[in-house]
Parts: structure tokens; sequence; C-alpha cells
């Protein structure tokens, strides 16, 4: 399978975030919290572009930095996603952003925790 391939979900879910982004209301429920759904979002992203980049989670490319480029990749959309919503006539947030980062962190953290349950217990060196 070509590399290409495992990007494909990163690339849909930064496009359903720009559509959702161009939309003027979304009409989301009063209870659920704004931060809530910017950080279940990114969340997700930045669980897809870990798949990309580790080519679907292939041990070998399981990486600290693979996952840290995730986060870092997830958040910069985050930015262009709030100023993106300026011009649809939605508020510009940086608490938005805020939160986009946070729950792409809380995921890597995620990632990084059942990789190394994952790992088993390593040998003395």
């Amino acid at each position: 399978m070509t590399a290409s391939v495992f990007w494909i979900p990163a690339l849909v879910t930064a496009v359903i975030i720009a559509s959702l982004s161009h939309q003027p209301d979304l009409g989301l429920p009063e209870r659920l919290p704004d931060w809530l759904a910017h950080g279940v979002e990114y969340g997700f992203f930045t669980l897809t572009l870990i798949f990309a980049a580790t080519n679907g989670f292939d041990v070998r490319r399981r990486t600290a930095s693979r996952v840290a480029a995730a986060v870092a990749v997830a958040s910069l959309y985050g930015i262009t996603d709030e100023w993106h919503q300026g011009f649809v006539g939605r508020d510009v947030s940086a608490l938005d952003w805020v939160a986009d980062t946070a729950g792409a962190m809380m995921m890597a953290a995620v990632v990084l925790s059942v990789w190394r349950r994952m790992a088993g217990p390593q040998p003395p060196v």
C-alpha cells in the first residue's frame, strides 16, 4: 500500500473542518460547550494526522517527533480555520484556537500512552 493512502482520512477531516467553518451558524445545542466541540474535532484531526505520519501506526514509524509534528500541523490548521471564519461572519477567537491545540495535545498524549502500553515492559539494558 502506498504511503499516500494513509493521508486520505486526514485530508477528508481537514475538508470537513473547513466546510463546517464556512457555515455562518452550525446550530450546535447550547448545552454543548464550544471549547469541547473544538477539542474533540481537533483531537480527531490529530489522530488522523498521526495515522498518516506513521503510515497506519506502523511500529517502525511510531515516534514522538511524528506525534509532535501532527500536533503542530493541527494547531497551525486551527489558526487558518479561525482566520477563515472571519470571512463568513463568524467569531475569530484565540480561545477557540487554544481549544483546538489543547484537543490536539490531549490526543497526542493518549496515543503516546497507548503506544507505551503496547510496547510492554522493556528489558533492562
